[in-house]
């Protein structure tokens, strides 16, 4: 069974941002959204290795970074 994080309820907090232009150009934006997830059942396994390194992130790289870090961000660009 394949699905995203998102779809799996990974977290009530999520929000979703994409824009897309003309002729294919785009960027998504999946604040908090556990990227790289495609199955339901390392969803619970991912959000508890990641709620064991945030504390550390947030102090290493700053509270932004970190969260961009735990994010999905993607951009598509044609000529």
């Amino acid at each position: 069974i394949f699905s995203s994080a998102l779809d799996c309820g990974a977290t009530t907090r999520t929000r979703r941002l994409e824009h897309d232009l003309l002729y294919g150009c785009g960027m998504g934006v999946l604040w908090d959204g556990y990227s790289l997830v495609h199955s339901a059942y390392l969803v619970p396994e991912l959000m508890a290795f990641t709620g064991a390194i945030q504390d550390g992130l947030n102090k290493k790289i700053g509270d932004v970074r970190a969260r961009i870090y735990r994010s999905h961000l993607n951009c598509t660009i044609f000529p």
